[in-house]
């Protein structure tokens, strides 16, 4: 007796991402789904970075416990006291009385202007909470922008979703909540996503000089935004031209070398101890053990991204792009290992990310790109941000 042929087993990896898909799309229709994206990463973020590392909890501890014996914490000290003077001398004699040690972080903060300037103009008090509240606000402008940016190239609301909660997941956004010690790196990393979120050469400029005076680390990190203008303002693929925010970007470094050079002469500042190359040696040598491990935690899987972008343009004979894309990677990575926290270093090339995206946005699909997205959250949500608790051999890992 014939039978009926049963029907094929449907792909049930295949059926789960189409429900994701269209889960997505659901939740984020709307008018304001951008904000609903901004609030979600945020609290996915802390959440999973809670969860994920616990130990992060025992700074806070520390910090609130300094806070509520009426003292500032950590180098907030430091700015504080660059603060007093920073109209009269740009808080320069702080460190004329002090006598830090020259490879000391406090010895190096001398040219980090941003910081005392912001307390100095609006004359703060509580240094320490003030501006790890201000950063926690700002986070969430930081969000807007991340989104905004990965809808205007992806022109898709579920990529831009996937895009947002993969930046959400790694270092620049996390340093909004997870530096106490007037690193000063969130604003930095803002002001770099500013940088590329406009094409304006006055904000470019501004917002490049914010950020070099936050810390110089800004300086290989603007090298991205000078690629991202690269990438974005030409017509063909191989035709490149100069535009203002370009020219911005390249003046913007100029300026703040010279501005530096005049500041070192005007107030007779002692030059910086040269043992660059020796410290550079020190350091790898210190890291050659984690060194994978270290370079891996600047992007974490973020990295994933940029690998896959940099093979689909040598796939399509995009040469130049890669060897620009990848190259300034190389020298940033090794210019990152003249200080100690590597992989923070690293973290100021995060606009490496939003090229990479780009790329991927020429050379996929949509569909092929929500799921390279979705791998990429997945290798961050197993592969959590290390912080400076976890100890290997007496290397820190962050």
């Amino acid at each position: 007796m014939p039978t009926n042929t049963p029907p094929l087993p449907r792909r049930s990896f295949t059926v789960l991402l189409i429900s994701l898909d269209r889960v997505l799309e659901s939740w984020l229709s709307g008018r304001y789904w951008q904000w609903r994206v901004v609030w979600s990463c945020l609290l996915f973020s802390v959440v999973h970075m809670v969860v994920t590392n616990p130990s992060c909890l025992w700074f806070y501890q520390g910090f609130f416990n300094t806070l509520r014996a009426g003292q500032e914490f950590d180098s907030y000290n430091t700015v504080k006291g660059q603060a007093d003077t920073f109209f009269t001398d740009l808080g320069l004699s702080h460190f004329k009385a002090y006598l830090y040690d020259s490879q000391s972080h406090m010895a190096k903060m001398r040219f980090r202007l941003f910081l005392p300037a912001l307390v100095a103009t609006f004359r703060l008090s509580s240094v320490s909470l003030t501006i790890w509240l201000i950063q926690l606000l700002l986070s969430g402008v930081f969000m807007l922008i991340v989104t905004r940016l990965a809808f205007r190239l992806t022109t898709d609301r579920a990529s831009s979703f996937l895009f947002a909660l993969a930046i959400s997941l790694v270092y620049p956004l996390r340093s909004a909540w997870l530096d106490m010690t007037a690193y000063g790196d969130f604003f930095a990393y803002l002001f770099l996503l500013i940088a590329i979120y406009t094409r304006n050469p006055l904000v470019v400029l501004l917002s490049l000089q914010a950020a070099f005076w936050t810390d110089e680390r800004a300086i290989p990190g603007a090298g991205f935004v000078l690629l991202w203008h690269i990438f974005t303002t030409r017509n063909e693929p191989t035709t490149y031209r100069l535009t203002g925010a370009q020219v911005a970007v390249l003046l913007s470094g100029l300026l703040y070398l010279l501005l530096r050079y005049w500041i070192s002469m005007q107030f007779a500042l002692p030059p910086v101890d040269g043992a660059f190359w020796q410290e550079f040696k020190s350091i790898y040598y210190e890291n050659a053990k984690v060194f994978g491990f270290k370079v891996w935690s600047g992007f974490q899987g973020g990295w994933l991204l940029v690998g896959l972008s940099a093979l689909l343009l040598v796939y399509n004979h995009r040469y130049v792009d890669a060897v620009l894309l990848l190259g300034l990677l190389f020298v940033t990575i090794n210019l990152s290992f003249i200080v100690g926290d590597v992989n923070r270093a690293i973290s100021y090339s995060y606009i490496a990310l939003f090229c990479a995206l780009l790329f991927l946005v020429q050379f996929t699909t949509r569909i092929e790109l929500r799921r390279v997205l979705l791998v990429l959250v997945c290798s961050l949500l197993i592969s959590p941000l290390p912080n400076r608790l976890r100890i290997l051999n007496g290397i820190p890992l962050m």
